[in-house]
């Protein structure tokens, strides 16, 4: 494999380490740490970190695996997130990322079916799933969809035979897990039969994947079947399958990997269907996991765990105590050998490669015998000034301090941050992020950050160490935003602080970014 290694990579920074997944335990926990590195503002993300470990704790269950540190992380952060989960409960009921009302159909349709799955291993109140499904059940149309709130038409899909499909599927799963599948297949059977007409005639493998599902949850085996086949036919050559539109509005990477994803947990409630394309996709996700051990977006990653997981369910594991070798130019730069119990959820890595390598398109080579099936990562990490921009994204974003012309100032003066957010199409865009990098030795006024969020500049901010993140969900044709606000000069010293950025939440891989802030504080 290629290793693209920028060649303006500082150096001596240059850090490359291996990460390969033995069982699908491992799996989940890369995929939890994964998510742990991106913001956590809002319900889906704080989702997104508490589904992983939900998985892990079910698939020591099942398995009957004893791995008390792995127990005690994830019951711990369980806790912690289902607390915040809840929280986000509008007072209308339903759930929204930030729990404003009103409440978001499909992104409570998320909700209950992660509610539903974490019931399984942890005390969840059971009143609050069934006023969420009953909210649910009240937004139906009456012509075979669901009603959704005008303010929330461009974010997620706005495409409503989309958003149908989604929260038939979030429902119907929900209520196969909890045992009482032919609760859905009376009560929507109306919506049902529109959602099968709807992927009669449409060559999405997205739509066509969560009504294939959606079916089978139901016992409406033939109806899936015939999907399934017709799923089949869709995929690529590689195993992927390429989605037109996916309820989240995702592109890029991520789109691929909701819909391939997607369509994994169909060909998995049918065993022994499609079976050549059900292991083609589970390869093709396997090789587009990135570097920090994610697929994408939240979205992608907690959706591509839930269906390798329950691949691994039939797949089997190999190459316990085998050797497993990095080559490059047919030299081994590194190698770790492989537990002798793969179930117990062990990460294996291979650290310090990158003293080895050189910047630019470097191949590296992994060699183990007797080993079939191996999921892996490789992560580089350099320092860069600023990162090049990705010409795909549809954002760009620019960061100074207005008040200070060479970059001196005096310890405690006020300096003023100015930064413009702008849509460079003429097409609404869902829900965005813009993280401004901040230089040490200042410190943002938080107060002033309630401030602009109460009067609408962005919908919701979080801080983290060196960085203000704002979050708008949505942001109209060409519009402009402008995020004013100060900060105070408190540590002497010269800091230069990280780039700024800004992306779209479901195409986090497409990030434009920013010259980094710089100050120097005297005393």
């Amino acid at each position: 494999m290629l290793l693209p290694i920028p060649a303006d990579a500082v150096p001596g920074s240059l850090a490359v380490t291996l990460k390969a997944y033995p069982s699908p335990l491992a799996d989940l926990l890369a995929g939890v740490d994964s998510i742990l590195q991106e913001p956590h503002g809002c319900f889906e993300q704080t989702s997104a970190t508490n589904y992983p470990n939900t998985m892990a704790l079910e698939y020591l269950k099942i398995n009957r695996l004893a791995n008390p540190q792995t127990t005690r992380r994830a019951k711990s952060l369980l806790d912690k997130g289902y607390q915040k989960l809840v929280s986000f409960e509008c007072s209308k009921l339903g759930y929204e990322w930030f729990g404003s009302d009103p409440g978001h159909e499909a992104l409570s349709a998320f909700g209950l079916l992660q509610f539903n799955d974490m019931s399984r291993i942890m005390k969840v109140d059971s009143v609050m799933i069934a006023r969420t499904r009953e909210w649910l059940m009240e937004r139906r149309d009456g012509q075979g969809g669901f009603e959704r709130n005008p303010r929330h038409l461009h974010t997620w899909s706005v495409k409503q035979k989309i958003v149908n499909a989604y929260i038939l599927w979030a429902i119907t799963e929900s209520d196969a897990a909890s045992g009482n599948p032919q609760r859905s297949a009376t009560e929507l059977i109306k919506e049902l039969n529109q959602l099968k007409q709807e992927a009669d005639n449409s060559n999405d493998p997205y739509l066509i994947g969560l009504t294939a599902a959606s079916m089978l949850n139901v016992g409406r085996e033939t109806d899936g079947k015939l999907l399934l086949d017709k799923l089949a036919e869709l995929q690529k050559p590689d195993g992927m399958l390429d989605g037109i539109a996916t309820v989240t509005s995702s592109g890029g990477i991520s789109k691929s990997v909701e819909t391939t994803a997607i369509g994994m947990l169909a060909w998995s409630k049918l065993p022994g269907a499609n079976s050549e394309a059900y292991q083609n996709a589970a390869q093709w996700l396997v090789k587009n996991r990135t570097g920090n051990g994610g697929f994408g977006s939240t979205q992608a990653t907690v959706l591509a765990l839930k269906a390798l997981v329950e691949y691994s369910k039939t797949a089997t594991a190999d190459g316990a105590g085998e050797t497993l070798y990095v080559k490059s130019d047919g030299e081994v730069i590194g190698k770790v050998k492989l537990p002798e119990e793969i179930k117990n959820g062990s990460v294996v890595e291979i650290a310090g490669l990158g003293r080895l390598l050189k910047p630019g398109q470097t191949s590296i080579e992994l060699v183990a015998e007797n080993v079939t099936r191996l999921p892996f990562s490789v992560e580089v990490l350099y320092h860069s000034d600023k990162p090049s921009s990705s010409p795909a994204c549809p954002v760009q974003l620019t960061t100074e301090f207005e008040n200070i012309a060479d970059g001196k100032v005096e310890s405690g003066s006020t300096l003023h941050v100015k930064s413009v957010l702008t849509n460079k199409t003429d097409q609404g865009l869902p829900m965005t992020v813009a993280t401004i990098g901040l230089p040490g030795g200042v410190e943002a006024r938080v107060e002033q950050l309630d401030e602009l969020r109460d009067a609408g500049v962005f919908d919701f901010y979080e801080i983290r160490p060196r960085e203000v993140i704002c979050y708008w969900r949505t942001i109209t044709p060409d519009e402009k935003k402008i995020i004013e606000f100060d900060v105070s000069a408190e540590v002497p010293g010269k800091y230069t602080g990280p780039a700024s950025r800004a992306y779209l939440y479901y195409t986090a891989e497409q990030k434009f970014w920013a010259k980094p802030l710089a100050v120097e504080i005297s005393k």
